[in-house]
């Protein structure tokens, strides 16, 4: 039976690696490599050499590769960088990563051959892990962690202090590695406790010591939120270069009003369990077939959350402290807010598998497993059939055959696509990100590459885009060639009057 799970993630793992193209925010986490590339300290643009570095006390900084996102996944990754190409670096790094928690999670949960076949055909954590553009293998692992550590703590021993040092410096990583992981706090603290009898977590020996580890995790969390950062960014004005305090660079509201963010995230609540929800950063939704249902993306979460009604009803006491773990992550979801993703949701699959296979067998466990099946096969339907969004259409490997060229060059992204990737990917080349509409940052790019005499190769999002940015240059250049190989992604050599 074994070999039947494995042989599943395998294909599954095949089928998202061949059929999903690449795109640059699975990179982000791990841009703060670019600092090797010697290049790099000359691109004073977007998200370029010195964008988010993050002060410590003792004048000790580090450089972040975004506001919100440590550097930890950088250091993870740094060894599979060194030794592999780019995109093979990823797909071990990120299928490591998966082994690990799916490993994890058969240790913890006590699962029968149902939940394990929920498991296994769950492509949502397939996605997340491997895929998805937000880090959440650390934050996944620390959430199932917190569940066998508590346990551990419960058990009256003084050596469990070691227990309790090591959870409080995981939620830190946790925290180090993304923000996000304070949304997930209240849920696993829940979680935690779902197998710890009554008795035993209102022991005043027990409450001390998980006290002392949220103690730490919370000083953690303010010494950090209260320290500056500096954000350098260069994007419709000639300098914005700011050194604040960290929480007002967090806590800056956007022009979302709050009952408009509260709706899209019960919209993407109900929505991620489709598991289709997942590869909409790479493929069309108007190529899926819940696109031509009224509804959508939302019949999977209705028969869903039907189906969890009728199982609470035979709930026993550790599966409904899962199912608190459950709505306690929603209702921060909620009222936090800013939820839109699938790195954002996958977490809620924890305390549900929990809810449905830890240590019992389900009343309704075949329903879910026709309803998982269902959503699966649709899903294979919707990954072969759907056509990748069109600044994605041109295979990077394609695009790194036209970029890395023996002269030196500046190599410009003017919309979202792959410059993360190239970035870090980069050789003797200057990677930049300047949308050229963006007269103030377009100056400076041809300023940059008049001083250097190096040509721009201009990879644009869309023909469309090309377009529109030919219109505002076609008099700043000596020459250009557009290459023609690549009708949805031009490639264009921008020679500067001199």
């Amino acid at each position: 039976m074994r070999f039947w799970y494995w042989l599943v993630f395998g294909v599954i793992v095949w089928v998202i690696y061949s059929q999903l193209p690449f795109h640059q925010d699975e990179f982000l986490h791990f841009h703060s490599l670019a600092y090797q590339n010697p290049n790099f300290s000359l691109n004073q643009f977007k998200e370029g050499f010195a964008a988010y570095e993050k002060f410590f006390p003792g004048d000790f900084s580090v450089y972040f590769p975004f506001l919100y996102t440590g550097n930890l996944q950088g250091i993870l990754w740094s060894p599979f960088y060194a030794m592999l190409p780019i995109l093979e670096a990823k797909v071990v790094y990120s299928v490591i990563s998966l082994l690990v928690i799916v490993g994890f999670i058969l240790r913890v949960f006590r699962l029968s051959a149902t939940g394990q076949w929920f498991l296994f055909l769950y492509i949502p954590i397939y996605v997340a892990v491997l895929r998805d553009a937000g880090p959440v293998n650390v934050a996944l692992i620390v959430f199932m962690a917190s569940l066998f550590l508590l346990e551990k703590i419960a058990i009256p021993n003084r050596s469990n202090w070691v227990y309790v040092c090591l959870l409080a410096l995981l939620w830190c990583l946790a925290f180090y590695d993304k923000l996000f992981f304070v949304y997930l706090m209240p849920g696993i603290l829940v979680f935690s406790l779902a197998r710890i009898p009554l008795r035993v977590w209102l022991n005043p020996e027990f409450i001390g010591k998980m006290g002392v580890a949220i103690g730490v995790f919370a000083l953690f969390v303010l010494a950090y939120v209260f320290a500056d950062i500096r954000v350098r960014q260069y994007q419709s004005a000639e300098l914005f270069d700011v050194q604040i305090p960290f929480y007002k660079a967090i806590t800056t509201s956007d022009a979302m009003i709050w009952l408009e963010d509260r709706r899209l995230v019960c919209v993407t609540l109900l929505a991620q369990f489709d598991f289709s929800f997942y590869v909409l950063r790479h493929l069309e939704y108007t190529d899926f077939v819940q696109s031509k249902v009224w509804g959508g993306l939302h019949w999977f979460g209705i028969s869903f959350m039907l189906l969890l009604l009728l199982e609470s009803r035979h709930a026993d006491r550790k599966a409904k402290w899962y199912l608190g773990s459950f709505f306690a992550l929603v209702i921060t979801f909620l009222v936090l807010g800013k939820i839109r993703f699938g790195h954002h949701t996958i977490f809620l699959f924890l305390p549900l598998i929990g809810f449905w296979f830890d240590g019992r067998t389900p009343t309704y466990g075949k329903a879910l497993l026709v309803w998982v099946l269902c959503n699966v096969s649709l899903t294979g339907l919707n990954v072969l059939g759907a056509k990748p969004h069109v600044s994605l259409q041109t295979d990077y490997r394609a695009l790194v055959g036209k970029t890395k060229l023996v002269q030196p060059v500046i190599v410009n992204f003017d919309s979202w696509n792959y410059y993360y990737l190239r970035n870090l990917d980069s050789d003797q080349a200057i990677v930049t990100w300047v949308d050229l509409r963006d007269s103030v940052q377009t100056n400076r790019l041809f300023a940059l590459a008049k001083k250097m005499r190096r040509p721009i190769v201009n990879v644009s999002g869309s023909q469309d885009v090309w377009n529109q940015n030919w219109l505002l240059i076609q008099n700043r250049v000596d020459s250009v060639s557009v290459d023609q190989t690549f009708p949805a992604n031009p490639i264009s050599t921008l020679r500067i009057k001199q």
